[in-house]
C-alpha cells in the first residue's frame, strides 16, 4: 500500500515539475519549450530517455513548421540523424537540458547545409 502511495506522490510530485519547468521557461525559445516538454512528457509514460529524446527531436527541433521547405528532405534528414546520433544523449530523465540539445542539433544543421550546398 505505501509503495503505490509513494508511486502516485512521485507522479505528483513530476507533473508538478514539469508545470513549474514550463512556466519558468515561458519566454524561451518555441523549440527549445516545446523539446523540454516533449521529453518530459514522454519520460512519464515509457520512462525512457533516449526514446523520447529521439522522438521529440524530429517533432520539435525539425518540425515541418520549423525548417524552410527550401532545405529539402536531404538536409532535414540529415540534420535528424546527426542530432540523434550526437545531441540527444544530453537529456536525461530529470533534466532534458533542451538549451543544450537545441544549440546542438543548430550546429548539425549548419554542417548538413554546408554539406549539401557543396
Amino acid at each position: 500500500m505505501e509503495s503505490g502511495y509513494r508511486r502516485s506522490l512521485s507522479a505528483f510530485v513530476l507533473i508538478i515539475l514539469i508545470f513549474g519547468y514550463a512556466s519558468e521557461n515561458s519566454n524561451a525559445g518555441g523549440r527549445t519549450k516545446c523539446y523540454a516538454l516533449c521529453v518530459l512528457k514522454c519520460s512519464i509514460t515509457t520512462f525512457n530517455p533516449a526514446l523520447c529524446a529521439v522522438k521529440c527531436v524530429p517533432q520539435c527541433i525539425f518540425g515541418a513548421s520549423v525548417l524552410p521547405t527550401e532545405l529539402g528532405d536531404d538536409v532535414r534528414h540529415c540534420a535528424i540523424g546527426c542530432s540523434v546520433s550526437k545531441c540527444t544523449s544530453l537529456s536525461t530523465k530529470d533534466d532534458p537540458k533542451a538549451e543544450h540539445v537545441v544549440r546542438c542539433a543548430d550546429g548539425c544543421l549548419g554542417r548538413c547545409v554546408s554539406n549539401w550546398k557543396n
